[in-house]
């Protein structure tokens, strides 16, 4: 499979931040609406101030990254089909560009 198949095809997709606050694995995993595994330790998630971040990702601490698959296992099919309903939302609502 290629990179592209293996992220259309995952209900979930981790987005470990790396270097920068902005890691591109959020963005990718997003355009192809995979739901992103954030782990954000020390930092603050890019425009907080205007998404909420929860209703279309799962923010996993660092000391919880043991847990990953029970963490992702206890979530309901219900919640994740509206964490994925909302990330279409929020992918849909990024391709306006504001009236200048």
């Amino acid at each position: 499979m290629t990179y592209v198949q293996h992220m259309n095809s995952s209900k979930y997709c981790l987005c470990p931040m790396g270097y920068e606050v902005n890691s591109p694995r959020i963005v990718e995993a997003i355009y192809y609406e995979c739901v992103p595994i954030i782990i954000p330790d020390n930092f603050v998630l890019p425009f907080s101030e205007l998404l909420d971040w929860s209703a279309f990702s799962v923010v996993v601490p660092e000391k919880e990254i043991p847990r990953l698959k029970e963490i992702l296992l206890e979530i309901p099919m219900r919640r994740y089909l509206k964490m994925q309903m909302n990330m279409k939302m929020n992918q849909t609502s990024s391709d306006r560009v504001p009236d200048s």
